[in-house]
């Protein structure tokens, strides 16, 4: 049976049912497929060694969408976008041994602590005091579900995962009118590869701070509430979103005031202001009670930084070749940036023409002779918020190269590729017609596509090995309290009965250019230094192998008290064998 459109009409139980088959065909290829290392010659990753019954399930989910595609049942729509996006993040959890992420181990190791003292990390440069309140949450869970750590470690991404998939399901919607929004959202969740759902404060501030703009939207003192929640969760929790958020608003409230003052209600739509002091309250209150070492710090990095404003087309390039020419994965790296370039290039193009669409108007009412003209025109509005997301990452970004030598680049790319797939599906897919609409969908699936392949090509740095969890378990076992690591990748033990081993943990350009050897004899406390596989990756990915290998050399010299072939620990003599 078809509907007046000519597309076959299936039922929402019957597409529902084909969507959870084609998840059980994914869980099922995962069966007794551990991963405990990938090679960095393994193309995309973790993507290249996963079984032919993964793509198979994945697939069955799209073809269930490409099913349904009008069928208005949003339930059903839901359900198959969620199985499709835990199907993808969810990946690691299902063919990893251990939780992949090490950062997943040494941000549960504040939960850990403080479960077993009941206090939060007194230290006033800790990151958890500083911003407790994903650690406290998470800490509450743990209290009260007593989950199996490394499960728990090992599962949290897929529950990221769905409330990431909820966060921008409300936001798009809010956004683009129709069934167009489908579009969008699957294109955003395919291409935001820079989505973070490993144990972390980010994963959650970012659907916290997704969360934040879908209430604001909403008329009603409850909804401001909510707002205000959500916001107030962000800043105790993750500065790097609060930066993204405040800069947003405030860029929203530019434009608004901006065409306000004008007279003009094109390309924006007209749209109420933010009560965004009541933010900028909450946001300084805590930077000056609770966060007062992270702001100073932050302040003191800005200040030195700026000065080399005249360094910023230097820096630039240089983290952009860092990222794709000098990269390790070369490929990889390659298609997110041309599929980023893409997108903008598509972005910009939809904002002249709604730009246009303004000037269009004028010339219709002065001269008669543009009847052709008035069928086509364009009826179509950028919200403010969106063109905030995609205008922000281009201020910020630059910034984060200059303080940060572009750490947290990745942030922006989240913004910038939400904010580009809603304005390419108002613009484009809303308005254009016939053969251009397909060329435009087709061109933008295929960036979606490429993208999507990309997601875990950096897996071999990330993957936790179990050759990794014993090394960690000789050094809590033979190692004192404050002892000192120099270099390795390895978990934090937070899986033990007992409280572990307190160690510092240094990188080896901490103590270089000294050799072990001097560092050992000056230092009070015992000292350990590690090789493994997982380090030389990140040193030749940062591009500090030297440095590696110049610690590397010195190893004839010392005491080795463990060997597992990847992991190698020496001593000057003062680990207990």
């Amino acid at each position: 049976m078809k509907d007046s459109m000519g597309f076959l009409r299936i039922r929402s139980s019957v597409l529902a049912i084909l969507a959870l088959a084609g998840f059980a065909v994914m869980l099922s290829s995962s069966i007794g497929f551990d991963v405990g290392w990938i090679s960095p010659n393994t193309p995309f990753g973790l993507f290249g060694i996963v079984p032919l019954g993964y793509w198979l399930g994945i697939s069955i989910i799209m073809f269930s969408m490409i099913l349904g595609i009008r069928n208005h049942n949003e339930h059903l729509f839901f359900l198959q976008a969620l199985l499709m996006f835990i199907s993808i993040w969810g990946a690691p959890s299902l063919f990893e041994t251990y939780p992949s992420v090490w950062d997943s181990y040494l941000h549960f190791q504040t939960v850990d602590n403080m479960i077993r003292t009941g206090v939060m990390d007194l230290n006033v440069d800790s990151y958890g005091f500083n911003y407790p309140g994903f650690f406290v949450l998470a800490g509450h869970y743990v209290l009260l579900g007593d989950p199996p750590i490394l499960s728990y470690l090992r599962f949290y991404p897929i529950f990221a995962s769905a409330m990431t998939l909820l966060s921008l399901y409300l936001l798009v919607r809010c956004y683009v009118p129709g069934l167009h929004y489908r579009f969008a959202l699957i294109i955003c969740i395919l291409v935001n590869v820079w989505i973070q759902v490993h144990f972390s404060p980010q994963s959650l501030g970012f659907v916290a701070g997704i969360l934040f703009f879908v209430f604001l939207e909403k008329d009603g003192l409850e909804w401001l509430f909510a707002a205000m929640a959500a916001f107030a969760f962000v800043v105790v929790s993750h500065p790097t979103t609060v930066i993204f958020l405040i800069g947003a608003l405030v860029v929203r409230e530019v434009a608004l005031r901006g065409y306000r003052l004008l007279k003009r209600k094109a390309p924006l739509r007209t749209e109420r202001p933010w009560p965004i002091s009541i933010f900028f309250l909450i946001w300084i209150a805590w930077l000056f009670t609770n966060a007062v070492a992270y702001s100073t710090l932050l302040l003191d990095i800005l200040f030195q930084r700026l000065g080399y404003l005249s360094a910023l087309p230097g820096e630039a390039v240089g983290t952009v070749s860092a990222r794709t020419a000098e990269n390790i994965f070369p490929i990889p790296p390659l298609i997110r940036t041309g599929v980023v370039g893409a997108f903008v290039l598509l972005a910009f193009v939809s904002i002249l023409l709604v730009i246009m669409q303004k000037w269009l108007k004028k010339s219709k009412r002065r001269s008669p002779d543009s009847g052709i003209l008035q069928e086509r025109r364009m009826k179509v509005r950028i919200p403010a918020s969106v063109l905030a997301f995609f205008i922000l990452p281009f201020i910020v970004v630059p910034l984060d190269i200059i303080v940060f030598k572009g750490q947290f680049y990745d942030r922006g790319l989240l913004f910038l590729v939400l904010g580009s797939s809603i304005i390419i599906t108002l613009v484009m897919i809303g308005t254009f017609r016939g053969a251009l609409r397909a060329v435009i969908v087709i061109l933008v699936v295929v960036l979606a596509g490429a993208a999507m392949t990309t997601t875990f090509y950096q897996e071999s740095l990330y993957a936790v090995s179990a050759e990794s969890v014993n090394a960690s378990d000789f050094l809590n076992s033979h190692m004192q309290n404050n002892s000192i690591v120099l270099g390795g990748m390895y978990p934090d033990p937070v899986w033990g009965n007992s409280a572990p081993t307190s160690i510092s943990k240094f990188r080896y350009a901490t103590a270089f250019p000294d050799s072990y050897s001097n560092v050992s004899e000056r230092a009070s406390s015992i000292m350990a230094l590690v090789f493994d596989r997982s380090s030389e990756l990140w040193n030749r990915q940062y591009g500090t192998i030297r440095i590696y290998n110049f610690y590397l050399d010195e190893t004839p010299t010392l005491d080795r008290v463990y060997d597992s072939g990847a992991y190698t620990i020496y001593s000057g003599g003062a680990t207990n064998r």
